[in-house]
């Protein structure tokens, strides 16, 4: 595994498979441009650009995290461990599992609120540390909303019941997203 950024130059030489002359291996090790940590969407409520995700009180959540080198490309989850890639939170109410094994990292809000989340590897280069974006999350305790399904018509007012309080430091205001089976 790479120590360090830099380049490698490995001489293969197989008279077997390779023929005769020795053939020549070039292999460049980059450093890290970048890091990034999300939600997978599938598990957790939408959230608009600017505001933070949901996620319900004591359920796991899976992270997405993406380490990217100089040249864009997206880094293997092997090297997570070489890179120390760590994820915290701002509070210990939110646990922050990391799975080097696995390729994994997981949370759990074990209070309703929110969180801050932010990753950080090492470079490659001696003693510098890259931070990923920070990734907002508010942890709500489980509710409802009455009717589940609704047909509504252009022009047509309609309020929803929630069953279910928000938490402290909740937005006030809802976002709702519509779905339609058939469009127009």
């Amino acid at each position: 595994r790479p120590r360090a950024a830099g380049a490698a130059r490995i001489v293969m030489q197989d008279p077997g498979t390779l023929g005769a002359a020795p053939e020549v291996l070039a292999l460049s090790f980059l450093p890290v441009a970048r890091v990034g940590l999300s939600l997978r969407s599938a598990e957790a409520g939408r959230g608009l650009s600017g505001h933070s995700e949901f996620l319900m009180v004591d359920q796991r959540h899976v992270l997405s995290a993406t380490v990217w080198d100089t040249a864009n490309h997206t880094l293997s989850s092997v090297t997570w461990r070489p890179l120390q890639l760590r994820v915290e939170s701002n509070n210990r109410l939110m646990e922050v599992e990391v799975d080097l094994e696995e390729a994994s990292v997981s949370i759990v809000g074990r209070q309703p609120g929110v969180f801050e989340l932010r990753a950080s590897v090492t470079s490659g280069r001696p003693g510098e540390v890259l931070h990923s974006n920070v990734l907002r999350v508010q942890v709500v305790e489980p509710f409802a909303i009455f009717p589940t399904r609704a047909v509504l018509l252009p022009g047509q007012t309609f309020e929803f019941e929630v069953d279910g309080l928000p938490s402290a430091g909740a937005a006030q205001r809802a976002y709702v997203e519509y779905d339609s089976s058939s469009p127009l």
